[in-house]
């Protein structure tokens, strides 16, 4: 089953990103190319809805790890220490749930 998620129902689904729609359509191409009809039809468009979102977050922050400390004077910054090794996907709580989806969509071989 194709993928049925438009700007309109992303915005729906994401209010939070309105005013994006020209990324926002962009993205949901390149997001549709990471599901495929083997996936389970219930979990198509959310997964694809998922990922945009991981994505225009992530292009806003850069995919960047979480500060923990910060000072002014002179300036210092400290950051998470990145799992190893780091899937950006479990940078934002989108990406963390388009994996929940992929691994229940995607199986490994199976051994007859």
């Amino acid at each position: 089953m194709p993928s049925t998620v438009t700007v309109d129902k992303f915005v729906e689904r994401f209010p939070q990103f309105e005013g994006q729609d020209e990324q926002i359509e962009a993205l949901i191409l390149e997001a549709s190319r990471q599901v495929d009809d083997t996936w389970e039809a219930g979990d198509i468009d959310p997964a694809i809805m998922y990922l945009v979102a991981h994505m225009i977050v992530a292009e806003e922050t850069g995919d960047s790890l979480p500060v923990t400390a910060e000072r002014l004077g002179p300036i210092s910054v400290s950051y998470a220490a990145p799992p190893t090794p780091v899937d950006p996907l479990s940078l934002t709580e989108y990406g963390r749930r388009f994996i929940a989806l992929r691994k229940q969509n995607k199986t490994g071989p199976v051994v007859v």
